[in-house]
């Protein structure tokens, strides 16, 4: 899970802020999970949520309500009210593919490096967005619903 808007959110009011707001996506994270799910920092802006025996559906399921928990629920930065946008990338064990965590976790990865650059794509050339997207590619052979 990346977290969009980071750097602007330090430019804006800090490069503490920015870990806040790490910190609270991750809280609010903590409290959607199962006793059997793991929430690490992955690395700068992004954290990784392990879901034993969490199928790929279940798992994007779990994202829709993590993003609409964001949204509902804005932290609150010297009086302004910022919601959190996040992309995502998801590996499954459903498919057999992989055989141990680094790949599955690599392949994870470069899902949320493909999210967070077809986002990029839809940035107009002043900046701004021009439209919020959610990208989650899904393992490798699994079919999206929504092409």
């Amino acid at each position: 899970i990346g977290l969009d808007d980071i750097d602007h959110v330090i430019d804006a009011f800090g490069e503490q802020w920015g870990d806040h707001l790490f910190k609270h996506a991750a809280e609010k994270a903590k409290q959607m999970c199962r006793n059997s799910d793991t929430i690490a920092r992955f690395d700068a802006g992004k954290f990784a949520v392990i879901m034993p025996e969490t199928k790929a559906e279940n798992a994007l399921n779990f994202v829709d309500r993590m993003q609409r928990m964001f949204k509902e629920h804005p932290i609150q930065i010297k009086n302004r009210s910022v919601s959190l946008s996040i992309h995502v990338g998801i590996a499954s064990t459903d498919s057999g593919k992989f055989t141990n965590a680094k790949a599955l976790l690599r392949h994870a990865d470069r899902n949320l490096s493909r999210a967070q650059s077809a986002a990029q794509k839809n940035q107009s050339d002043d900046g701004r967005k021009k439209l919020r997207s959610k990208v989650i590619p899904l393992p490798v052979g699994e079919k999206s619903k929504n092409k």
